[in-house]
């Protein structure tokens, strides 16, 4: 298994690459003596994750308070608006956000008693968003996302649709494939984020015709074959759209 630990990540990043390792893991699991090992590679941009802390003093019974991460459920948590666009910057802990503050031009916001801590930033967490915003405007995404490299700090553009999709983190990882169709021709087809070495996701079939598979489904559940296009017609006993049917 490729894990791709790097000494380079972030706290953050490694968090989050573990969740998808585990997640990969459990479904890795067989318990067979046949079960043989996989090289396994993920993409960590679009594999999904659940985030933990929204379950919050949830994690009590009876429950010590609320779910959800107030941090993230912040109105004023959204991506920081530079000269030329916005970016989404995500500083985790007290030395990131003490950098971010420096990189921003006001190093003092270190020392002051609402930003402090951890504990600190999430009693005003609203205040410290909207600050950041402001402070955030005169410079360029360039400079933004290069200094907060150099402090290991996440951030990126934030992209449109196409941007993304044309993107080369998205054409080096394979995001995107090109199918194509028997009668309709090429197709962009959405890959597979985890790959496995011995049983590789694999297109099976391509999108069918509307009702191609009707004949199909009905004999497997045991209807006839239907000698008409229209469903209510071939079947009466069914209800007739509006009168309580359901796809």
């Amino acid at each position: 298994m490729e894990s791709s630990l790097n000494a380079n990540r972030s706290p953050l990043e490694e968090f989050l690459l573990g969740v998808r390792l585990y997640d990969c893991l459990q479904r890795l699991y067989v318990p067979s003596p046949l079960i043989r090992p996989e090289f396994v590679s993920l993409s960590s941009g679009e594999s999904p994750f659940n985030l933990i802390e929204h379950v919050g003093g949830a994690v009590f019974e009876p429950p010590a308070g609320e779910f959800g991460y107030h941090r993230a459920l912040a109105k004023s948590h959204k991506a920081f608006p530079v000269s030329d666009g916005s970016v989404c910057v995500l500083p985790f802990g007290d030395r990131n956000w003490h950098d971010l503050f420096a990189i921003l031009g006001h190093p003092e916001l270190a020392d002051d008693p609402r930003f402090a801590t951890r504990a600190d930033r999430g009693e005003h967490i609203d205040e410290l968003y909207r600050l950041v915003q402001e402070l955030s405007r005169p410079v360029t995404s360039a400079q933004f996302q290069r200094a907060c490299a150099e402090h290991d700090i996440a951030a990126a553009t934030v992209q449109t649709l196409s941007e993304v999709v044309d993107s080369d983190y998205v054409r080096d990882g394979g995001l995107f494939e090109v199918a194509e169709h028997p009668t309709e021709g090429a197709y962009r087809l959405i890959g597979c984020p985890v790959r496995y070495s011995r049983s590789p996701a694999a297109l099976r079939r391509h999108c069918p015709h509307i009702g191609e598979h009707t004949a199909q489904i009905l004999a497997e559940i045991g209807f006839p074959a239907p000698k008409s296009d229209d469903a209510h017609a071939a079947f009466p006993q069914l209800p007739a759209s509006g009168q309580g049917a359901h796809s």
